[in-house]
């Protein structure tokens, strides 16, 4: 499969494969798209940060980017949907398979919701943890 930008990404050909359990007890799954790896080519975006990078793990430099050009540059703005659309996608995901991939069998849509730690990250008011829009929504890569 190529790369593929954000605005060609149907949700709907993708999938998850089954967990993996790591030696650690965590799970691993990937997505795929139509049978395939899923690449998705981000927009140019604003780093308001510098890279990040730990002596531990010297292959491993995550980035913060800004989703400050939102309502000027179109890639930018389509990339954000898909982001917050695979929230929701892998929120229903979990939702249906709460009992394999979280042994949680009666666990409710809230309870996943909470428990659910979003893509994009908000600005949020410090007193009271709310969003307060106060900077751009903020993105990780690695």
């Amino acid at each position: 499969m190529s790369v593929m930008f954000a605005k060609e990404v149907d949700i709907k050909n993708i999938t998850i494969t089954p967990p993996k359990t790591l030696d650690s007890g965590g799970k691993l799954m990937f997505l795929n798209y139509g049978g395939d790896i899923l690449y998705i080519q981000s927009p140019e975006f604003e780093l308001p940060f510098d890279c990040s990078w730990s002596e531990y793990n010297e292959n491993n430099f995550p980035i913060n980017v800004s989703f400050k050009d939102m309502d000027s540059n179109p890639g930018v703005e389509e990339f954000h949907k898909l982001m917050s659309n695979l929230d929701e996608y892998f929120k229903e995901e979990a939702l249906k398979n709460r009992g394999p991939w979280l042994k949680m069998p009666k666990a409710t849509k809230d309870g996943i919701e909470s428990l659910y730690n979003p893509q994009i990250k908000l600005s949020k008011d410090r007193d009271t943890g709310e969003p307060d829009g106060k900077f751009p929504d903020r993105f990780q890569f690695k």
